[in-house]
């Protein structure tokens, strides 16, 4: 593609009807909204397939000026946007939707905090709330959410800020950080079923559950600073899952930002566009190394999904030709299928290894310039 032609395609790049914004003035993410919703139709497509689910959030890296625009001091990016995302424990996003402020109160969840409507809103895609784990953080959690939850079906854990203890007759939090490390105490609510619980690590942690619970206790190797050398501190079961499965969407932000699409645009929404993108090639990887059981890593993936879409071969009426190299994956040079000899009127790159022929003859499949002599080579996996 020309770049001329590349950046008028980008420059009007479009996602919605901009003559509906006053019909959805309510909605600040409208510019989006169409893309965010066929995102999420299609990450469900296949069902939710993780037993064990984490809701979080995430941010979207943005230094613009835009109302949409979040600061959180102490983050490691401390300005974008926000997304809200559930994700398996495999890193796969099943649905996620974008910060758009203060909402106007609308339904009968009104009466829950902030968090507790954004949990109760990303879990609404799962059909089978019995065969599911949730956790989430102390942004989240609440004992209302907790009880919600157990009626529900859900089995839920969160951390718990110390505020929302509901007067939980625990330890205070000073006294318990003065005794030995793995020290714990807990409290069970009768009335709404759900286990309270602290436990002194470097910090006082507390956590809500629902269906966990303390014992069997398991060790965690934590480093300490009188001995110079690491000891076996004892742990709750409901601490060692909640950090055993909490880490989901933390997962697959670490996926997605390991090979990010770096094209820059003035649009205030482009680096959701690209980050919506990331988000979709890193779960097409997910499930297919759950599908063929295939080790490929995620820049391997990628370099395939864009070769598929480089090698596309497109007819003089614009639409694109029905053949193998548009869909395949792995690397078509090696599918061993309608590879032919062709002959070109100009010379081009040669693209052979350790050869100095400057051949006219080219591959009609995968459109590479090779010499007779490298063209077995080409095709075959060393």
């Amino acid at each position: 593609m020309p770049k001329n032609r590349y950046l008028k395609i980008k420059s009007m790049l479009h996602f919605n009807d901009n003559s509906k914004v006053q019909e959805n003035k309510d909605d600040r993410g409208f510019k989006v909204r169409p893309l965010i919703v066929a995102l999420n139709k299609n990450f469900r497509r296949w069902g939710i397939f993780d037993k064990h689910l984490a809701v979080d959030e995430m941010i979207v890296k943005y230094y613009g000026h835009h109302g949409l625009k979040q600061f959180i001091r102490g983050k490691p990016i401390r300005f974008g946007y926000k997304f809200w995302a559930l994700c398996g424990s495999s890193g796969y996003c099943f649905h996620f939707n974008l910060y758009c402020g203060k909402e106007v109160a609308q339904n009968e969840r009104d009466y829950f905090a902030l968090g507790s409507r954004v949990v109760l809103n990303m879990l609404d895609p799962v059909q089978e709330p019995a065969s599911h784990w949730v956790f989430f953080d102390n942004l989240f959690t609440s004992r209302d959410l907790l009880i919600h939850l157990r009626d529900v079906g859900f089995r839920a854990s969160g951390t718990l800020r110390q505020n929302r203890l509901c007067k939980c007759p625990l330890k205070d939090s000073k006294e318990l950080s003065k005794e030995p490390r793995g020290t714990f105490d807990s409290a069970f609510d009768l009335e709404g079923e759900v286990l309270f619980m602290k436990w002194n690590d470097n910090n006082c942690v507390a956590i809500g559950t629902n269906f966990d619970t303390v014992y069997l206790l398991s060790h965690a190797s934590r480093w300490s600073r009188t001995s110079r050398q690491k000891v076996s501190v004892p742990q709750p079961n409901a601490i060692k899952s909640y950090n055993k499965y909490m880490g989901g969407v933390d997962h697959n932000d670490w996926l997605v930002g390991k090979y990010v699409v770096s094209i820059r645009g003035k649009k205030w929404y482009w680096c959701l566009f690209t980050r919506m993108l990331d988000m979709a090639i890193v779960n097409a990887w997910i499930v297919y190394r759950k599908v063929s059981h295939s080790s490929m890593d995620l820049l391997e993936f990628r370099r395939n999904v864009a070769i598929a879409y480089l090698k596309r071969k497109t007819s003089k009426q614009g639409r694109a030709a029905n053949t193998s190299s548009s869909t395949s994956i792995p690397d078509i040079r090696y599918d061993g299928k309608d590879h032919f000899v062709s002959r070109r009127d100009k010379q081009r790159r040669y693209q052979g290894e350790n050869c100095n022929a400057k051949p006219l003859t080219f591959c009609k499949k995968c459109e590479v310039t090779l010499c007779k002599n490298c063209f077995t080579t080409y095709h075959t996996k060393k």
